[in-house]
Protein backbone atom coordinates (compact mmCIF):
# COMPACT_ATOMS: atom_id res chain seq x y z
CA UNK A 1 0.00 0.00 0.00
CA UNK A 2 0.91 4.03 -0.51
CA UNK A 3 -0.38 6.75 0.85
CA UNK A 4 0.62 9.72 -0.76
CA UNK A 5 -0.29 13.30 -1.21
CA UNK A 6 -2.83 13.79 1.51
CA UNK A 7 -3.32 17.50 2.99
CA UNK A 8 -5.48 16.75 6.23
CA UNK A 9 -7.02 19.34 8.70
CA UNK A 10 -9.06 18.13 11.25
CA UNK A 11 -9.65 17.55 15.15
CA UNK A 12 -9.33 14.32 16.44
CA UNK A 13 -6.36 11.71 15.43
CA UNK A 14 -4.66 9.51 14.46
CA UNK A 15 -5.30 10.61 11.23
CA UNK A 16 -3.42 8.31 9.14
CA UNK A 17 -3.67 4.88 10.63
CA UNK A 18 -1.85 1.44 9.81
CA UNK A 19 -2.68 -1.56 11.29
CA UNK A 20 -1.98 -5.23 10.87
CA UNK A 21 -0.45 -4.48 7.38
CA UNK A 22 2.70 -4.89 6.01
CA UNK A 23 5.09 -3.30 3.40
CA UNK A 24 4.20 0.25 3.16
CA UNK A 25 4.58 3.42 2.63
CA UNK A 26 3.06 6.52 3.98
CA UNK A 27 5.12 9.58 2.27
CA UNK A 28 4.76 13.10 1.16
CA UNK A 29 1.14 13.77 3.43
CA UNK A 30 0.66 17.37 5.61
CA UNK A 31 -0.97 16.89 8.59
CA UNK A 32 -2.33 19.46 11.34
CA UNK A 33 -4.79 21.23 13.35
CA UNK A 34 -5.10 18.13 15.81
CA UNK A 35 -5.50 16.39 18.94
CA UNK A 36 -4.29 13.35 18.93
CA UNK A 37 -1.88 11.03 16.78
CA UNK A 38 -1.72 12.87 13.66
CA UNK A 39 0.15 9.15 11.98
CA UNK A 40 0.09 5.39 13.75
CA UNK A 41 1.50 2.20 12.89
CA UNK A 42 0.22 -0.41 15.22
CA UNK A 43 -0.61 -4.17 15.51
CA UNK A 44 0.93 -6.41 13.49
CA UNK A 45 2.00 -4.10 11.12
CA UNK A 46 5.63 -4.35 9.76
CA UNK A 47 8.26 -3.34 7.03
CA UNK A 48 6.29 -0.07 6.94
CA UNK A 49 8.54 3.23 5.63
CA UNK A 50 7.00 6.44 7.25
CA UNK A 51 8.99 9.60 4.90
CA UNK A 52 8.99 13.36 4.48
CA UNK A 53 6.11 13.96 5.96
CA UNK A 54 5.30 17.19 7.93
CA UNK A 55 3.12 16.83 10.71
CA UNK A 56 1.77 20.00 13.26
CA UNK A 57 0.56 19.08 16.25
CA UNK A 58 1.36 15.15 18.35
CA UNK A 59 3.55 13.72 15.83
CA UNK A 60 4.17 10.15 14.77
CA UNK A 61 3.30 7.00 16.72
CA UNK A 62 5.39 3.89 15.99
CA UNK A 63 3.84 0.50 17.69
CA UNK A 64 5.16 -1.99 15.33
CA UNK A 65 8.51 -3.96 13.92
CA UNK A 66 11.19 -3.59 11.48
CA UNK A 67 9.48 0.07 10.23
CA UNK A 68 11.70 2.98 9.07
CA UNK A 69 10.88 6.73 9.91
CA UNK A 70 12.94 8.80 7.60
CA UNK A 71 13.45 12.28 6.87
CA UNK A 72 9.94 13.67 8.54
CA UNK A 73 9.15 17.21 10.08
CA UNK A 74 7.61 16.90 12.81
CA UNK A 75 6.54 20.60 15.06
CA UNK A 76 3.93 21.69 17.69
CA UNK A 77 4.09 21.69 21.36
CA UNK A 78 2.39 17.64 21.63
CA UNK A 79 4.89 16.86 18.53
CA UNK A 80 7.26 14.68 18.89
CA UNK A 81 7.85 10.80 17.85
CA UNK A 82 7.56 7.51 20.06
CA UNK A 83 8.89 3.78 19.01
CA UNK A 84 7.71 1.16 21.06
CA UNK A 85 8.37 -1.31 18.11
CA UNK A 86 11.46 -3.47 17.56
CA UNK A 87 14.14 -2.73 14.64
CA UNK A 88 12.58 0.45 13.76
CA UNK A 89 14.89 3.15 11.90
CA UNK A 90 14.38 6.41 12.91
CA UNK A 91 16.59 8.60 10.55
CA UNK A 92 17.26 12.50 9.73
CA UNK A 93 14.02 13.80 11.36
CA UNK A 94 13.62 17.39 12.25
CA UNK A 95 11.42 17.61 15.80
CA UNK A 96 10.77 21.23 17.43
CA UNK A 97 8.77 21.24 20.79
CA UNK A 98 8.69 17.56 21.67
CA UNK A 99 11.49 14.92 21.43
CA UNK A 100 11.76 10.65 20.55
CA UNK A 101 10.78 8.46 23.60
CA UNK A 102 11.76 5.00 23.23
CA UNK A 103 10.46 2.01 24.35
CA UNK A 104 11.27 -0.32 21.62
CA UNK A 105 14.78 -2.63 21.36
CA UNK A 106 17.25 -3.43 18.49
CA UNK A 107 16.11 0.07 16.65
CA UNK A 108 18.45 2.44 14.85
CA UNK A 109 18.33 6.46 15.45
CA UNK A 110 20.87 8.41 13.31
CA UNK A 111 21.08 12.22 11.88
CA UNK A 112 17.63 13.53 14.37
CA UNK A 113 17.38 17.17 14.66
CA UNK A 114 15.66 17.68 17.76
CA UNK A 115 15.19 21.24 19.22
CA UNK A 116 13.01 23.32 21.76
CA UNK A 117 11.52 20.18 23.50
CA UNK A 118 10.35 22.66 27.09
CA UNK A 119 7.91 19.64 28.39
CA UNK A 120 10.89 16.74 28.39
CA UNK A 121 14.22 15.17 27.53
CA UNK A 122 15.12 15.65 23.83
CA UNK A 123 16.04 12.03 23.13
CA UNK A 124 14.26 9.38 25.64
CA UNK A 125 15.17 5.80 25.77
CA UNK A 126 12.98 4.39 29.07
CA UNK A 127 13.70 1.27 31.22
CA UNK A 128 11.74 -0.81 28.17
CA UNK A 129 14.16 0.06 25.67
CA UNK A 130 17.27 -2.18 25.21
CA UNK A 131 19.60 -3.13 22.63
CA UNK A 132 19.12 0.02 20.51
CA UNK A 133 22.00 1.81 18.55
CA UNK A 134 21.88 6.29 18.86
CA UNK A 135 24.34 8.16 16.82
CA UNK A 136 24.90 11.73 15.22
CA UNK A 137 21.56 12.69 16.64
CA UNK A 138 21.46 16.41 17.74
CA UNK A 139 19.06 17.34 20.72
CA UNK A 140 19.04 21.19 22.24
CA UNK A 141 16.79 23.43 24.20
CA UNK A 142 14.97 20.57 26.09
CA UNK A 143 13.51 21.14 29.26
CA UNK A 144 13.97 17.38 30.47
CA UNK A 145 14.99 17.51 34.62
CA UNK A 146 18.14 15.07 34.87
CA UNK A 147 16.71 14.29 38.34
CA UNK A 148 13.85 12.35 36.76
CA UNK A 149 16.17 9.68 34.72
CA UNK A 150 17.60 6.92 37.00
CA UNK A 151 20.93 7.50 34.56
CA UNK A 152 22.99 9.93 37.08
CA UNK A 153 24.87 11.21 33.39
CA UNK A 154 21.52 12.35 32.17
CA UNK A 155 21.01 15.97 30.65
CA UNK A 156 17.89 18.12 29.75
CA UNK A 157 18.46 16.79 26.10
CA UNK A 158 19.20 12.94 27.02
CA UNK A 159 17.87 10.35 29.81
CA UNK A 160 19.19 6.72 28.74
CA UNK A 161 17.09 4.00 31.48
CA UNK A 162 17.34 1.19 29.02
CA UNK A 163 19.20 -1.55 28.72
CA UNK A 164 22.20 -2.17 26.32
CA UNK A 165 21.53 0.65 24.57
CA UNK A 166 24.68 2.00 23.07
CA UNK A 167 26.67 5.37 20.95
CA UNK A 168 29.46 5.54 18.80
CA UNK A 169 29.88 9.32 21.01
CA UNK A 170 29.14 11.55 18.17
CA UNK A 171 25.75 12.61 19.27
CA UNK A 172 25.50 16.22 20.24
CA UNK A 173 23.72 16.99 23.25
CA UNK A 174 24.89 19.16 25.73
CA UNK A 175 26.81 17.47 28.63
CA UNK A 176 26.20 14.05 26.68
CA UNK A 177 28.45 11.96 24.26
Amino acid sequence: FVVSGLVIFGQDGPFIRVHDSANGIIEGNVIRGYSGSGLQVSGSSSRVTVRNNRIMGDGIHIDSDFCRVIGNEISGEYAGLQVTGRGVTVSDNVIDGSGIRVTGSDGYFVDNVIVANGNGFGLLFDELSSGNVYRGNRATGSGGNPADCTNPSATADFCDEGTNNTSHGDNYMPGKM
